[in-house]
């Protein structure tokens, strides 16, 4: 019985109440129509991509071996991207080629100009992965020829800086080998000097083949100074031969490194100057043809609810206060 009377109390309250409520959301009602007739109309358009495996910005290996290259790059991959996507000189960059201080109507000659600007851009601009694993760039922009063209840039420039990156750590792998091939060179020309004066000073003209065409010399000599010349000769050479086949043996296989870090250089110039993408494209952005905000209906309908509730509450209020006996407190 209680419960129904204040329900019955609370139907008498706000239809005594109910002009005044009336009148209240009517106003709040107008007034959003009003202010949401006056606001921008908002557009986004968005570009998704995939990123790119790092394994197709490196070289072959040296062989002709068959190798498994990974195609869409790994969670690292997609972290790297967005992380140039979200990046400060991105904003920048777009910002002064697409003149937004300007567009945003904000000064931008001050620091604090500057930040307004970036953080009117960073409300408008979003770039993250969307549960399919690919990355998602949009813009909002009150121009939806100007959204979709900011949007794609973007896009552009992530694959831009990712392609700079690699290259640049292709650049530091590149001048390692050089300095090495550029060393190696020096130490095997040295080598190669110190091989040739071993033979000289020891008469040695083929280390593998002069031991046994000077033992068959011998064989054949007849007179005593033919064989006191021979036996002088093997002797220098058995003296010399061991050294020379030593370093022989150390410069063929500094030739043999050497070979392999100047095929391998020539494979680093190769991929840096190859066109690879950082991003695989999946869809670029259109001109948006709805716009995306404000929703009007939306919020229209959410300010004559709000505004029924606090009026439903006022009343109540109200009501409660007047029916206090204030003298007998």
């Amino acid at each position: 019985m209680d419960s129904k009377d204040s329900l019955m109390s609370l139907l008498k309250t706000f239809k005594k109440w109910f002009r005044a409520i009336f009148i209240v959301c009517s106003i709040a009602v107008v007034g959003t129509i009003i202010i949401s007739l006056m606001m921008d109309n908002y557009y986004k358009a968005s570009t998704t991509f995939y990123a790119a495996s790092s394994d197709l910005a490196k070289p072959a290996p040296i062989g002709g071996l068959e190798i498994d290259i990974e195609y869409y790059g790994r969670d690292e991959d997609i972290d790297r991207l967005l992380s140039i996507a979200n990046s400060g000189e991105v904003a920048t960059r777009l910002i002064d080629e697409y003149k937004l201080a300007e567009h945003y109507e904000i000064k931008n000659e001050t620091q604090k100009g500057k930040y307004r600007v970036l953080e009117k851009f960073y409300k408008l601009y979003s770039a993250q992965k969307n549960k399919y694993d690919a990355i998602e760039i949009s813009m909002e922009d009150t121009d939806p020829e100007q959204a979709r063209d900011i949007a794609n840039r973007a896009r552009d420039l992530v694959n831009e800086i990712a392609q700079r990156t690699v290259k640049s750590s292709q650049q530091l792998q590149i001048d390692k080998y050089k300095k090495n091939i550029d060393r190696k060179t020096t130490e095997l020309d040295s080598l190669t000097s110190k091989i040739e004066r071993v033979k000289e000073r020891y008469e040695i003209f083929d280390s593998r083949n002069q031991g046994e065409a000077l033992t068959q010399a011998l064989a054949e000599a007849r007179s005593p100074d033919q064989i006191r010349v021979i036996e002088g000769k093997i002797s220098e050479f058995a003296k010399g031969v061991s050294k020379v086949v030593v370093m022989e043996q150390e410069q063929r296989e500094f030739g043999l490194q050497l070979s392999l870090d100047k095929e391998r250089y020539k494979q680093l110039l190769s991929a840096k100057e190859s066109d690879f993408k950082a991003v695989h494209l999946i869809e670029s952005a259109d001109i948006p043809m709805v716009k995306s905000r404000p929703r009007r209906s939306i919020l229209v309908i959410a300010a004559g609810l709000v505004s029924l509730f606090f009026c439903l509450l006022a009343a109540v209020v109200v009501e409660k206060v007047r029916s206090i006996n204030w003298k007998a407190l």
